[in-house]
C-alpha cells in the first residue's frame, strides 16, 4: 500500500483501515520488508504497529499479525511477544 525510501516509509493507520472496511475484512495481516537484511523490528515499526492495533480495536477488526520479511528470514510480531 505504501512506498518509501531506502530507509524510511510513511505509514497512514487510517489508509490501511480505511482499505479494510472498504473490503468488509474481518482481520487483516500487516507485512513489511527490511532491505537491510535485519528483521528485527525497530521502533519505528513497533509505535505503528500499536497505532494500527488500537485503530483496529475500536472497529472490531483484528490485527492477526505483523511480518516483517527480509531476502532470507521472516519474523512474527506475535511469535516475539509484541502483538
Amino acid at each position: 500500500m505504501f512506498k518509501g525510501t531506502i530507509n524510511r516509509v510513511e505509514v497512514h493507520p487510517r489508509e490501511i483501515l480505511r482499505q479494510a472496511v472498504k473490503v468488509n475484512a474481518v482481520s487483516i495481516i500487516l507485512v513489511h520488508n527490511h532491505p537491510s537484511g535485519n528483521p528485527e523490528p525497530n521502533l519505528a515499526d513497533k509505535i505503528v504497529t500499536e497505532k494500527i492495533a488500537n485503530a483496529c480495536r475500536l472497529i472490531d477488526i483484528k490485527l492477526f499479525d505483523h511480518f516483517v520479511v527480509t531476502d532470507k528470514k521472516c519474523l512474527s510480531f506475535v511469535q516475539l511477544g509484541l502483538l
